[in-house]
């Protein structure tokens, strides 16, 4: 696995055309859209951050494992990991690669079908309750409010392609297809907007660009020779491969539970209390936010799988050097941009005539 100033360069150009998506989209929103269904756009996204809570920490974990098995690892263990000789082309076992794949596909069939039980079951009450002073078309909400639920059932189901393609150190290709995805989701989105379709255009450019991504990382992923290599290998009992996730995942996940209390359960809870339009002042800034935090972890990001090797080689210079240099970046973009956010921000809000 090798992952250079290259693959950091596409990933500064991924998380660029996400600050684009702001630039063309965002204006496009906030000019054409009531802020009430911008409200109604905040909370959305607030439920589909919530949906991938479900995956409690399984991400990472399955991430961390198919990056071992590249690595060259045989076995793989619920604490800590087995050390590898440092070598260009480690030997893969395709039985445990196989395995863990098919206990990723089966956890992520079953969060997607809870999911949608209980977005269907709740929905009724929840969207009821803040609809009940909201002043435009409700029967269009309504559509674009199930549509994005059966959106969000399917990105669970498919949540693990990310997690295969970084774990085998493809974070150039994952990035390119970010990249087209969110291209032809700007597009879209831009169009529909244009065209009246108000709330749903955000939901069908989202929906569009969701299915290419997905699509195009499993054809990245299971090249011919991988395919050929899995076919011929035997699964493991689910139950063995779950067991060695469980422990580290599920450490991760109560982590992540904290961090979606304490940053995003507001979204979900103040519109029952709140005017849509407090909601989507709140929910504008927030992005921002997000957006400068998103910068701000690029770097480690990009090299999470490398450092994972890292550990695998006791390599732990390697660690020490990636891992100092994205805490530099972090700190560099939060006080550069959190500046820029304060001072920029209300005068661009104005220049473009938000609602």
């Amino acid at each position: 696995m090798k992952i250079g100033r290259k693959d950091v360069a596409w990933n500064f150009a991924a998380t660029s055309l996400r600050i684009a998506s702001g630039v063309i989209v965002l204006p496009l929103v906030l000019r054409l859209l009531p802020s009430q269904e911008v409200g109604l756009w905040n909370i959305f996204l607030t439920i589909g951050s919530l949906a991938a809570l479900l995956d409690f920490g399984f991400s990472n974990a399955f991430a961390r494992n198919i990056t071992y098995i590249f690595g060259g690892v045989q076995e793989l263990k619920s604490e800590g990991y087995t050390t590898v000789l440092k070598t260009n082309n480690p030997e893969i076992n395709y039985k445990l690669l196989r395995s863990v794949i098919a206990a990723m596909r089966f956890y992520y069939g079953v969060l997607a079908g809870v999911f949608l039980l209980i977005f269907v079951a709740l929905s009724p009450f929840y969207l009821t309750k803040i609809l009940r002073n909201f002043n435009g078309n409700t029967h269009e909400v309504w559509i674009a409010w199930f549509t994005f639920g059966f959106l969000v059932a399917y990105q669970l189901y498919t949540y693990y392609y990310g997690a295969i393609l970084t774990g085998r150190g493809l974070v150039k290709r994952s990035l390119q297809i970010i990249i087209l995805s969110q291209s032809i989701r700007i597009l879209l989105t831009v169009l529909f907007l244009y065209f009246g379709f108000g709330l749903m255009s955000l939901v069908m450019g989202l929906f569009a660009s969701d299915v290419i991504n997905r699509t195009l990382s499993y054809y990245a992923f299971y090249d011919k020779e991988l395919k050929l290599n899995i076919k011929n290998s035997i699964v493991m009992p689910l139950k063995d491969i779950m067991k060695i996730m469980s422990p580290n995942a599920i450490k991760i996940g109560f982590t992540a539970f904290g961090g979606f209390l304490i940053t995003k359960v507001s979204m979900i809870i103040a519109p029952v209390y709140l005017p849509l339009n407090d909601i989507a002042s709140f929910g504008i800034s927030k992005q921002m936010i997000d957006l400068i935090g998103a910068i701000g972890g690029l770097w480690f990001s990009t090299f999470y799988p490398q450092i994972t090797q890292y550990r695998v080689q006791n390599d732990f210079e390697g660690v020490k050097r990636l891992y100092l240099k994205s805490k530099l970046w972090l700190i560099f973009v939060f006080v550069v941009c959190g500046i820029g956010l304060i001072l920029a921000g209300e005068p661009l809000l104005v220049f473009i005539h938000s609602k």
